[in-house]
């Protein structure tokens, strides 16, 4: 992920000029000021802090505020990402306005607080969070840092896109639309990864450059997945796998299986397989921890993810809880999925009260409620309770689920509008 993204708190921060300059200061956004407190004022008695603006910090502050318990959020933006739609904002189906949230007035309690910077280090002992150089204390601590891409030592990975943020989003479009309408007219494209976002993502794009041709009829352009293990979309059964392989052969989109991506440069890919074509190369196929925040306390992190218990305690930390792509629980990671991260929250929640109660905690048990994966527009597959769900039901239903998730009743209409209006028009081909 890049230093942009608002989920983790914890990359490198960009030039900005917001600062606190003590009791009663503004917090200068852009060209909006936000109000923002004296460290002594923003800790609040009992309260929260929760590092990280992605699904597991925003559902944990949605749900301490259930509790009334009052919350401050540090994140290096402002606003929430809704990630599980970005491919669709990267090929013309939505807005950047669609999926993004600002977390003040979607919270809008007088007992949320929010800061905008990079978590540097955590105290456990003083329980104090290191904000660019200032220290907010907390009464406990909820670490919902997110993940960054991993690249698994890909050389030129500076000529690969990502799809992490709005902004790689917008540079995807932007880089399609370019190749697309340039001089040659040529869009070799490769994904890397075939896990559910780079399968949705290249269905999406080849139905993107597809309503470009209609256009430009001089465009020429091919689309590859390279994935290095036998099969696609591995959390799904193999009869899924095979319709989804089918499917890509159909719209002319090559697979390559078992195969490793060695180096990118400007227009080729070098694999183990061979040199390909590609002058738009997006990587989708992992990701890796971001836990710099507490890489001072070494014994907290395990193989790059923070251990917690069962209670998603950090070990041996009474007053620190963590959650989402940052943990591992008995040795092992747990799935770096959206609704993992939401049922952490609760769980969190539940037991932050519980610990100040002095009750003992409740044990987080992953329940897989189901999986759904779009193939494009009309077309998907999904496994829920068991049962197999396949075309026209499984993307209606692919888009319920996540307009139900989508945060806040207007963001819900914004995002339903969008939807109705792309039943009726030709998808946006304007840069963003």
């Amino acid at each position: 992920m890049s230093n942009k993204t608002n989920d983790k708190g914890t990359r490198k921060r960009n030039p900005s000029p917001e600062r606190v300059n003590g009791e009663g200061a503004n917090l200068v956004i852009g060209n909006s000021l936000f109000p923002c407190y004296h460290i002594s004022r923003m800790s609040k008695k009992n309260s929260v802090v929760v590092i990280g603006g992605g699904f597991g910090g925003v559902y944990t502050v949605k749900e301490l505020l259930k509790r009334r318990i009052p919350v401050t959020l540090v994140s290096e933006t402002n606003f929430f990402t809704f990630t599980p739609l970005l491919h669709e904002v990267a090929t013309g189906i939505l807005t950047s306005d669609d999926i993004t949230f600002e977390y003040a007035s979607f919270f809008n309690s007088p007992r949320f607080s929010f800061i905008r910077g990079r978590a540097e280090d955590i105290d456990f002992d003083r329980r104090v969070v290191i904000v660019d150089g200032t220290k907010v204390s907390y009464d406990d601590v909820v670490i919902a840092t997110g993940s960054s891409t991993n690249f698994y030592g890909l050389k030129g990975r500076e000529h690969t896109l990502e799809l992490k943020t709005i902004e790689d989003a917008a540079k995807l479009k932007k880089r399609m639309i370019e190749l697309g309408q340039g001089v040659e007219g040529e869009v070799f494209v490769t994904v890397i990864g075939g896990g559910p976002t780079g399968i949705e993502l290249v269905f999406e794009m080849e139905l993107f450059l597809k309503e470009l041709k209609r256009h430009n009829p001089r465009l020429n352009y091919q689309l590859r997945v390279i994935q290095l293990s036998s099969a696609i979309l591995s959390p799904f059964p193999e009869h899924i796998q095979r319709r989804a392989m089918t499917l890509l052969k159909l719209r002319g989109i090559d697979v390559l299986l078992e195969t490793t991506a060695l180096e990118v440069t400007t227009d080729v890919i070098k694999t183990d397989q061979g040199t390909f074509p590609s002058n738009l190369t997006v990587m989708t196929a992992g990701v890796t921890p971001n836990v710099d925040c507490v890489m001072s306390a070494s014994r907290v992190v395990d193989r790059g993810h923070l251990q917690v218990d069962e209670s998603l305690r950090v070990v041996d930390r009474e007053h620190a809880f963590a959650l989402g792509d940052v943990i591992a629980m008995n040795g092992a990671p747990t799935p770096k999925l959206a609704q993992t991260a939401t049922q952490q929250a609760s769980v969190i929640a539940e037991n932050i009260v519980r610990s100040r109660e002095k009750r003992s905690l409740v044990t987080y048990v992953f329940d897989v409620r189901g999986m759904l994966v779009s193939f494009g527009y009309r077309d998907g597959a999904g496994l829920i309770l068991g049962l197999t769900i396949l075309g026209l039901p499984a993307w209606f239903l692919w888009r319920t689920v996540y307009l139900f998730k989508t945060p806040g009743l207007s963001n819900k209409l914004r995002v339903a509008f969008s939807w109705t209006i792309d039943l009726f028009q030709k998808r946006n081909l304007a840069e963003e």
